[in-house]
């Protein structure tokens, strides 16, 4: 039974996550740091029953695409492995652009992208074992790696000034570099799934491959065809359209 101060995702009125509707990738977060346990949420705040520390084993997860939004976290653990607590949070050094592949449901990810200077909004999630391993399955795209802690600076956004990675940060690094668009020498900035196909619908070769129509007819396809799919990633890298994240990973991971 819901304590008295859970909410089901339900009530919240959340967007399906993209696992349902890729044509919605990323998906939509909460504006609040909170516990998810099950398909419910319990707002959290630094020194209450739940709030996370780091000191307890658990690994902070930082999410910057899908996996920051909770109905794709209950999409993807569907109830089992426990609570989770998520919390909001700024990484330093990186900027967000479009991952060089199609993923299962049809739509072209996010990646992270080192660059100076800049920042991401994301989320943390604070997984134990079972937990990160439970994602990992669902991020074949993806490798988890330690994040650089003199490189990449984690504000939470609970705290008031900035503070190095907690113990044991990770994120997950694109396995196939960023998109960039021909010619290029910069990754596409990350955008709505919309703004992308639309941009990819310039260019013959894709029309071809993947056809015209609504949005969400051409995920379906893409969906549905995991030769498709891979035929498109073969072919960004074989027309130049892919660049290195230039991420720094953590000597000491």
């Amino acid at each position: 039974m819901s304590g008295p101060s859970e909410t089901h995702l339900n009530d919240l009125n959340l967007p399906p996550a993209p696992r349902a509707d890729p044509a919605l990738y990323p998906g939509e977060r909460l504006a609040f740091d909170y516990l998810l346990r099950d398909d419910r949420v319990r707002p959290l705040s630094p020194g209450v029953d739940g709030w996370p520390d780091g000191r307890d084993g658990r690994t902070a997860v930082v999410a910057f695409g899908a996996n920051a939004a909770p109905a794709q976290l209950v999409a993807k653990f569907g109830g089992h492995g426990g609570p989770i607590a998520v919390t909001r949070a700024r990484l330093h050094g990186c900027v967000l652009a479009h991952s060089a592949h199609v993923s299962d449901p049809g739509y072209l990810p996010w990646v992270l992208v080192d660059s100076p200077g800049a920042a991401v909004d994301c989320a943390v999630l604070w997984l134990d074992e079972g937990q990160r391993a439970r994602l990992d399955v669902t991020e074949p795209n993806y490798e988890l790696v330690p994040v650089a802690a003199e490189r990449y600076l984690l504000h939470l956004a609970a705290s008031e000034t900035p503070a190095r990675v907690p113990v044991r940060a990770a994120v997950y690094r694109g396995r196939w570099g960023a998109l960039r668009w021909p010619e290029a020498d910069r990754p596409l900035p990350a955008g709505t799934q919309r703004q992308l196909f639309e941009r990819l619908a310039a260019l013959g070769w894709f029309r071809n491959m993947v056809g015209s129509g609504p949005l969400r007819e051409r995920q379906a396809r893409l969906a549905g065809d995991a030769a498709l799919r891979d035929r498109m990633r073969d072919e960004l890298v074989e027309r130049g359209m892919t660049v290195p994240d230039g991420w720094r990973v953590d000597p000491a991971g």
